[in-house]
This record gives structure tokens, sequence and C-alpha cells, in this order.
């Protein structure tokens, strides 16, 4: 663990701490900027912060260690242990399953995107007679007892039909299991060290080495698509890239949904003038450039002053240089109702594709996108979106592009619409279902 680190996290505490307290910023430091960071670490952060209280200048502490690392390590006898239950698991014909582990990132809201799919899964698997497991692997040091507790009510609140439980359990306290699925690559250490299953999996939604700089974190994340587990991936970008470049030959992916009970078009849709934007804005995320987003719409909303703009995703603290709607993290249920409001919306991403550009299309609106392969193969420029090259001027012209010409947004709303109605949750949790007990690449 770098001094810039501690330092990055020492920063982050000063900026939240004053506006929501000691413990509740460092458990958005741990929980939303670094998930893979342990107690001791956290707890060096905070001494940083207590000991400027006191001087005019932070110093680093005296010992640099580096204990978050240790839960991604292992050894010859690890990965033996490991691959030989990925052999017995392939060589296995009769495939019924009744429990699974899931490794799961002590997140504590259901409603991001990428906890959100899993727990659509677990849903469908459960109705399959699978009773689910969400173990977390990464509790976070200012967590209270109650909070699993809530974290369960609200999952039982999205899907009260799922058989689950929730736990924060040592490696050698989890009890066995049929499979035990990696869900992060942090995660991926855990399960490639869980031995007490039939078989495990790798539930990828992006490619996670891309979250970091080159180093030490991104290089423990390649090497989780090594560790020879099947994996499930978010599209098939990731499919692809993981099979050419990481060897992944037992690999299906599934193409994401929008839920047409949550995500549909108000009955004006779409309007003849463009009212409102919606803009998925995410500063901490480096993956959804969120820079290049403020700057397009600045340009927007000095070009059309009349034009509402809503910024949901996370938190907006700091100030953006045009007025705006700041609406923060929202319920699936609240989106839903943001979008059916909306005329176009602007997400952008660099990593993998995301469910908002669909669950947008569903609510009937014009989406505008940054060209990148990893979406291309669903995002079709002209036919069910507007895409262009990360730039804030040519997005904002292609913006222009999209406020003057109704037909352009009528085609778009048509296509969007038969994109996200040709497949569905129910369909591609099947197909994944499918493939766990088959062993074969469901089509």
């Amino acid at each position: 663990m770098s001094f810039n680190f501690l330092r990055s996290g020492y920063d982050y505490l000063k900026e939240w701490g004053v506006k929501r307290g000691t413990a509740a910023a460092l458990m958005l430091f741990s929980r939303e900027l670094e998930p893979s960071l342990d107690v001791r670490e956290l707890d060096v952060i905070l001494r940083m912060s207590r000991q400027n209280s006191r001087n005019s200048r932070v110093q680093a502490p005296s010992k640099l260690y580096f204990p978050e690392f240790l839960h991604y390590d292992l050894g010859t006898e690890d990965l033996a242990k490991h691959k030989a239950v990925l052999r017995h698991w392939a060589r296995t014909t009769n495939r019924a399953i009744s429990t699974i582990n899931w490794f799961f990132p002590d997140v504590g809201w259901v409603y991001g995107g990428g906890p959100y799919t899993i727990l659509r899964f677990a849903d469908y698997f459960s109705r399959q007679g699978v009773f689910n497991r969400f173990v977390i692997y990464n509790p976070g040091p200012h967590r209270k007892a109650d909070d699993v507790h809530k974290f369960s009510n609200q999952i039982r609140q999205e899907f009260p039909e799922l058989r689950f439980s929730l736990e924060r359990l040592g490696i050698d306290t989890i009890p066995k299991a049929d499979l035990a699925v990696a869900t992060t690559w942090q995660s991926a250490y855990f399960a490639a060290r869980f031995n007490k299953v039939k078989g495990k999996y790798y539930f990828a939604q992006d490619f996670e080495p891309w979250y970091y700089p080159s180093g030490s974190r991104s290089s423990l994340a390649e090497f989780t698509y090594r560790l020879g587990m099947p994996t499930i991936t978010f599209g098939k970008w990731l499919r692809t890239h993981l099979m050419s470049n990481y060897n992944c030959i037992n690999c299906q992916d599934f193409v994401p949904c929008a839920d047409p009970g949550l995500f549909k078009p108000s009955l004006a849709k779409p309007r003849k003038r463009v009212e409102h934007v919606f803009f998925f804005g995410r500063p901490i995320s480096e993956r959804r450039a969120f820079e290049i987003g403020v700057l397009a719409l600045e340009k927007i909303k000095k070009k059309h002053p009349e034009v509402i703009i809503s910024v949901a995703g996370w938190d907006l603290d700091l100030p953006v240089p045009f007025p705006c709607q700041p609406l923060g993290n929202l319920t699936v249920h609240d989106t839903a109702r943001l979008y059916r409001n909306c005329d176009v919306g602007v997400v952008l991403a660099t990593t993998n594709l995301s469910l908002v550009p669909l669950e947008l299309m569903a609510s009937g609106c014009a989406v505008l996108v940054n060209k990148t392969p990893t979406s291309d193969w669903l995002l079709k420029n002209g036919k069910n979106c507007i895409s262009t090259d990360p730039l804030p001027s040519l997005l904002a012209e292609r913006f222009d592009v999209l406020f003057s010409d109704y037909r352009l947004r009528q085609r778009l709303y048509r296509n969007g619409l038969k994109t996200v109605r040709a497949t569905s949750w129910a369909h591609e949790c099947k197909r994944v279902y499918d493939f766990i007990v088959t062993g074969e690449f469901q089509r």
C-alpha cells in the first residue's frame, strides 16, 4: 500500500468526513473506491487524519504494509486443489444443484447494476430449487450488527421468492455447497481457496483489470481469468475477449436486458421537442468518463438552456458548470420513473457495456453513447442509438442532431424497443442455468 494511496484515502476522508462523519466516510471509501481494503489499512488512513488534526502536514505512516494483498495470493498447493475440483466437475455428468455459495461484495445497496444482476440470476436459480448463500467476503470495518439484516430486507423486498441467506463468514467456516460462484476479481481468490464444492464458476460482468492503472491490482485482477473457472459473462464482447486472450474455453455469455415491468415508455414518447436529458454521472468511477460527459453537457446546456438535465448514479457534492438536477443514487423504481420523463440519455463507458443504455431504450429515450468495441456489438450507431468518439465537442454536436431531428428520434425509439424486446431476463437466466447443468454452451 503506497503512501499516495493512503493519501487518497485521507483526502477522501477529509472531504466526506466533514459532511457525513468519519465512520461513514471510511465506509464509503472502502465500499465504493477500494472494496479490497481491510480493517488495518483503514485504520492507517484514520490515524493519518487524526495526526493531521494535530499537525499541519500529513506524514506517511512509519510502517508501510500490504495486508490487503494477502487475500489475493495462491500457492502451488492452493492452485492444485482448486484445479482438482475443476477437473472433477468437468467430468461430472449428473450436475443437479441444490446449493450455491455466491462470494458477494459488501455493497450494502441492492440497486447497483452489478449486484442487482447477480440477484436476478440467483432468483431464477431459486425457482429451479436452488438455495443461494451470499457470503460477504470483504465486510466493511464500520458495518453495524444490523446492516446485514437491512441488506437482507432490501433483497427480500425486490426478490420476495428468492431463497437465500446473507452471511459474513471466514473461509474456514463457510458451509459446503454444490457450487461456488465468484462475482468480482477479489472474490475469485476466495472461491479458488474454497474447495468444499462440486464445481466453481466465475460470474464476470466487466473486464476488471481496466479499473486500475497498470500495477499490482490490475495484475491480480487479470490473473483471475487464468484460474480456469467456467465463466459466465455479461455480453458477447467480454466472452470473446476472455476466450481470445485468456483461453477461457468454457465460457457462456448472457445478453443484458431491461425489465419491461419497470422500464417502459410513457404514452407521450417520443416527444417532438427534447425537454429532459439524463446523464449517468459517477465521478468516483473512472470508467464512466464523468469529466468528458460534464464538458459535453456544459456545451449542450449553453446552446439549449431550456433543456432540463438530470444527473444520477452518485452524489454530486462537487459543483458542475451548468444548472442540473443532481439526484444521486436511486432505487430501480425511482430510476424507471425518471427515465420515462426523459427524452435523451447520455451514457459513457470505457469498459464493458452497462444496463443503463438498454433501460433508457426500453423507456423510450434516444441514447447517446461513446464509440467502443465493448458495446458496439449491441449498440448500433444510427439504428438504436447515436454513438461518437468520446470528445466533448463531438458528443455535443451529435446531441444537436438528436435535438433537431424528430424523425431520427422516432427511428431510434422504434429500434431501441426492438433491441430490448428481442430477449428477456427469464430467457437469459435459463441459458446460463442450462449451461451450468449441461456443461454445454447455450446459443
